[in-house]
């Protein structure tokens, strides 16, 4: 899963933005115009000058747009969307209906095939999105070391759901993932191994893997006599 922002041209440097995964494969469209930097730390101003904030894996921090419309809607509109009838309820639809059709325009998606769902968080958003794509549609699962278990470990049932191989991605040095191309071949290849070998030998236990030696069991070193729970007695029986 992977998608190029429409904040700087796509890979190819003409100037399109490609998408794929799930944000659908092919789809394309002109890259929107740059957003200045410097509006952009105008919506955090709410920082000292010289702090600098890097804890987003817990929670990223608000900037000052959305905290004022989370306050104006408090303290100005406070109702529940699709079921109420008066004024404030009528504004509640309507923001919301608003903000769909600004975030599907943002990603040059369609509200005709695409839809927007508001979740609790983006951990639990990924979540769902793991949880979606149907069987055929996808080759594999595409994760990396630096992710949290929340996401990390659901990639790996997601994987198993599907039936896809599952890539690991290490990190450089300076951050950035390293995708080796050979290295998923390998991986892929290993695997194709694997499921044939299932194939052809159903009724079999699952080992270790064909070509592999199987590994040594360490056994614990013997207890000393008289310690160990086997040798404790009771209290108030006698050995």
């Amino acid at each position: 899963m992977h998608i190029f922002l429409p904040d700087a041209p796509g890979p190819d440097g003409d100037g399109v933005v490609k998408r794929a995964g799930l944000f659908g494969r092919g789809a394309a469209r002109e890259a929107a115009a740059p957003v200045d930097a410097t509006n952009r730390l105008a919506d955090f101003d709410y920082l000292e000058p010289r702090e600098v904030y890097l804890d987003a894996a817990c929670q990223s921090l608000r900037p000052q747009p959305v905290i004022d419309a989370v306050n104006e809607y408090y303290t100005s509109y406070n109702a529940c969307g699709g079921r109420v009838k008066y004024a404030w309820g009528k504004r509640v639809d309507e923001e919301v209906a608003a903000t769909r059709a600004a975030v599907l325009d943002r990603l040059g998606l369609s509200a005709r095939s695409h839809a927007v769902s508001f979740t609790l968080n983006t951990t639990y958003g990924i979540n769902l999105l793991l949880q979606q794509p149907p069987q055929g549609r996808f080759g594999r699962v595409v994760t990396s070391h630096a992710e949290h278990n929340s996401v990390f470990l659901p990639t790996m049932t997601a994987a198993k759901r599907l039936g896809l191989p599952r890539l690991v991605l290490d990190r450089a040095p300076d951050g950035a993932l390293v995708y080796d191309p050979a290295q998923a071949r390998t991986r892929r290849r290993r695997r194709e191994r694997r499921l044939e070998h299932r194939r052809q030998h159903p009724g079999e236990p699952r080992g270790p893997r064909p070509g592999r030696p199987r590994p040594r069991r360490h056994r614990h070193p013997r207890r000393r006599p008289g310690h160990g729970p086997r040798a404790r007695a009771a209290p108030g029986h006698r050995r």
